[in-house]
């Protein structure tokens, strides 16, 4: 067995016979360093896409990134791009379970960087609620936009509506989640209650 002992003049982090080894790893450090950091400037991680179809949804408030001002316009294909979940449950309004397509809220709050404790959200008959943030964190809130594969339209809740996990969750509070279940939704706005 041969052992090496490291060059008198190298560091004491650098364990190797070679100083060109030494310099090697150094100089990889300093270029992971400056990419990470290259990352970060130029174009802002905080830049969304602008929508590329008719708008369904607009945030606004405490967000960290945004696509037209200090607001998040969303275009179907938007909000697809923050992810898509299934959630089976029965709802005060239908008969029997349904399958709703969507997508999570949290994931929509996560996407968005959003910050704050409440969302307002506004529905297109003017009708509005909010929501605390510690609900979208903690229960697998939908917005659907989609019931038994069939697309939500204005005539029935849509195009896009709030849904509970009421039936894995009776715990929720029929009376309260009924009354957030907004449907018609057409903007959220993230603040600090």
């Amino acid at each position: 067995m041969v052992e090496h002992a490291a060059h008198p003049d190298a560091p004491l982090s650098c364990l190797s016979d070679r100083p060109s080894l030494c310099w090697s790893r150094r100089a990889a450090l300093v270029l992971a360093v400056t990419a990470v950091a290259g990352m970060s400037s130029g174009t802002e991680a905080s830049d969304l896409e602008p929508p590329g179809a008719e708008v369904i949804l607009t945030a606004k408030g405490l967000l960290g990134r945004t696509n037209v001002g200090d607001e998040a316009r969303l275009d179907r294909q938007l909000l697809e791009s923050f992810g898509k979940a299934t959630l089976t449950t029965w709802t005060p309004w239908t008969e029997g379970e349904v399958e709703f397509e969507g997508l999570p809220l949290r994931s929509l709050v996560t996407g968005l960087q959003a910050g704050g404790t409440a969302m307002l959200l506004r529905a297109l008959n003017d009708y509005h609620v909010v929501i605390p943030m510690s609900e979208a964190r903690d229960y697998d809130l939908l917005i659907a936009w989609r019931a038994d594969g069939v697309d939500l339209t204005r005539r029935d809740r849509g195009p896009l509506w709030i849904i509970y996990p009421w039936s894995s969750h009776p715990d929720l509070d029929r009376r309260v989640t009924s009354q957030r279940a907004i449907w018609q939704l057409y903007e959220l706005e993230f603040y600090e209650d």
